[in-house]
């Protein structure tokens, strides 16, 4: 269930690294019933003998680590620990091991489930288990999507004037339209790309804008043999119903008009 969203976001929206690196942290949280699956996989596979190889290496090195750290100074044992019987303390850290490991875990998954189902309006939150998934800052909100879906889609479109007199889109290196692309994130050459110029257009990053339109010029100059004159960087944005697809408002904004001949100058 867990996994599953990830790479179902991997495979139906453009956010980089996102979904591998939320697969990768559920990893130490699988239970010993998946590790035999993949054991059972892996002995099909005939791969048993290479994980062999890794699983000796890993112990060395833990073996290692653990003989550096008993050549360490410790420090003295406090007087409540002398005090305690080696019984008792083994006792008590199996039933700590127990809480942390097991009961924990299942408690605030549970609470987790259900903080999300409250963010949609199925369910409500306790105070006090909602106390709790504040202070572990577990608290769930799934407005990217529900109960409204994204309603405006952004795209970014640098016009170009070369020094033939012609205008490109030197963002794309494509011709210059504001019309909305069949898909937009495909205008981002990466997903760090989109996050940037989403941080551009923001209001308290306008002196940001004077590098990206540098950029867009001393790039396209570097790798075309006409050169680009001025730059202007429009994001243009579309607002649609998403139940049927109607165009509710579209527009575009002018972020910098930019001298590429001069050098560099940035705009408070």
């Amino acid at each position: 269930l867990f996994v599953g969203m990830p790479l179902g976001m991997a495979v139906t929206i453009r956010v980089g690294l996102f979904p591998i690196v939320v697969v990768v942290g559920f990893i130490p949280f699988l239970q010993t019933p998946v590790w035999d699956a993949i054991e059972r996989a892996a002995d099909r596979l005939n791969w048993l003998t290479a994980l062999a190889r890794w699983r000796a290496r890993f112990e060395s090195l833990a073996r290692t680590a653990l003989s550096a750290g008993a050549s360490l100074p410790r420090p003295a044992p406090s007087e409540r620990l002398g005090d305690l019987r080696g019984s008792d303390l083994a006792a008590g850290l199996a039933r700590g091991r127990v809480l942390f490991s097991t009961v924990l875990p299942y408690v605030f998954l549970v609470l987790i489930l259900l903080s999300s189902a409250a963010s949609v309006g199925y369910a409500e939150v306790p105070e006090p288990a909602d106390d709790a998934l504040d202070a572990a800052e577990m608290d769930q909100s799934w407005q990217m999507f529900a109960p409204d879906p994204i309603r405006t889609t952004r795209w970014y479109v640098a016009v170009g004037t070369l020094e033939d007199g012609t205008q490109r889109d030197v963002l794309r290196d494509a011709a210059v339209t504001f019309d909305r692309p069949a898909r937009a994130e495909t205008t981002y050459p990466t997903s760090r790309w989109r996050k940037y110029l989403k941080n551009v257009y923001g209001a308290d990053n306008e002196n940001h804008r004077s590098y990206l339109a540098n950029y867009l010029c001393g790039n396209w100059n570097r790798t075309h043999e006409t050169a680009v004159e001025n730059v202007t960087v429009y994001q243009a944005y579309e607002r649609t119903n998403p139940y049927n697809g109607s165009v509710q408002a579209a527009n575009d904004f002018e972020l910098i008009e930019y001298d590429c001949s001069g050098a560099f100058v940035q705009n408070e």
